[in-house]
């Protein structure tokens, strides 16, 4: 759906911001509604030193909802992130710092399994994550070029995982992917999963998987 013409002009003059600008933002925003908060946090990856008001929207504190959304889906195995903390994640030092925060507590959680950084392989790139633990390895799935599967071996058998979730260094990107929410799918302490690089969510941890800059947790 297009944005509508004026409420984006109103928004733009009742701030003293380019048209042009917010326009931009809007139609790159992965919402067909994006709210004015969406908006601006993608106006200020496009625009953050021109203009101050987008300066002083950098700086800001997130709001108490946009924490709570994101200690869901860091704490709920199903739960998804909306595009709208997505954008704030790159525009918002409190919000990445209360990611941080949240993710190093699923670290410590019981049963947990830290995903530290890795050296890089020769190409920068990984495809298995050595872990105090086991190892995850991804694998392609011959003949299905857009899947993979995620392999979890554990060197203690009776170990088990409901989810994954890495977070880029920077705090501005953070992925998930549900393992074994039921333990039923554990054999000999191997999880292993067929995933498509076309959901959104999976690319996005594969892509972080990869990174060895990443951090997370296995969470029981």
């Amino acid at each position: 759906m297009t944005p509508d013409k004026r409420a984006l002009t109103n928004l733009a003059e009742g701030l003293d911001l380019p048209l042009a600008t917010i326009e931009h933002a809007a139609l790159a925003s992965m919402e067909g509604e994006p709210s004015e908060e969406e908006i601006l946090a993608l106006a200020a990856e496009f625009d953050s030193y021109a203009n101050p008001v987008l300066a002083n929207y950098l700086a800001q504190e997130p709001s108490s909802e946009h924490v709570s959304a994101l200690k869901q889906y860091v704490e709920d195995g199903r739960a998804s992130l909306s595009a709208e903390i997505r954008a704030l994640l790159k525009t918002s030092a409190g919000l990445r710092t209360a990611l941080q925060q949240m993710v190093q507590e699923v670290v410590a959680g019981l049963g947990s399994f830290t995903l530290a950084p890795v050296a890089a392989a020769s190409d920068g790139e990984l495809d298995q994550w050595r872990f105090e633990g086991g190892v995850v390895t991804v694998v392609p799935a011959v003949g299905h070029p857009t899947q993979v599967y995620i392999v979890i071996d554990f060197d203690d058998p009776k170990s088990r995982a409901r989810y994954a979730i890495l977070r880029a260094e920077d705090g501005t990107d953070v992925a998930k992917l549900p393992l074994d929410e039921r333990f039923e799918e554990v054999e000999d302490g191997v999880i292993q999963r067929l995933v498509d690089l076309d959901d959104p969510e999976v690319e996005r941890f594969i892509k972080l998987f990869r990174m060895p800059t990443s951090r997370g947790a296995l969470s029981r």
